[in-house]
């Protein structure tokens, strides 16, 4: 989870934390990106920790599901970006797009077996099945 240096006055997702993102081994983040992207893309994972003052990662207690969320999250880099992709239900499974949650929310979904029905970046955290390893700023 990732929190802008510009704080509450840029970020335009709903709470503290304003991203989400995966860690997909071999210093590479897969993450949904606005402008200049517009998609789903692949980010050096330094260049990614250097981009925001405040982090918090998250680890799973199983690795053998962790590697299956990083499996299922590496496929779908090049997606469109879709903001409102994690608030519309319904309109979930559509081609639309993915934002950050909904994107490392489909990876988590397809190695857990269950939607943990994330919606902001906040709900991953207080979601309370992962544990915080190491926190920036």
């Amino acid at each position: 989870m990732t929190r802008n240096e510009g704080g509450e006055d840029e970020n335009s997702s709903p709470g503290y934390y304003n991203h989400a993102a995966m860690y997909v081994g071999h210093n590479r983040v897969v993450e949904a990106q606005v402008a200049p992207f517009d998609k789903v893309i692949v980010s050096d994972l330094d260049e990614f920790i250097e981009r925001y003052y405040k982090i918090k990662v998250l680890r799973y207690n199983n690795l053998n599901k962790a590697i299956l969320a990083a499996s299922y999250i590496s496929s779908s880099v090049g997606r469109k970006y879709w903001k409102a992709a994690s608030i519309f239900r319904r309109l979930r499974p559509s081609d639309n797009g993915e934002n950050c949650v909904s994107v490392v929310r489909r990876a988590w979904k397809d190695a857990l077996k269950y939607d943990p029905r994330w919606k902001k970046p906040d709900h991953v955290i207080g979601d309370g099945i992962f544990e915080t390893v190491m926190e920036k700023g």
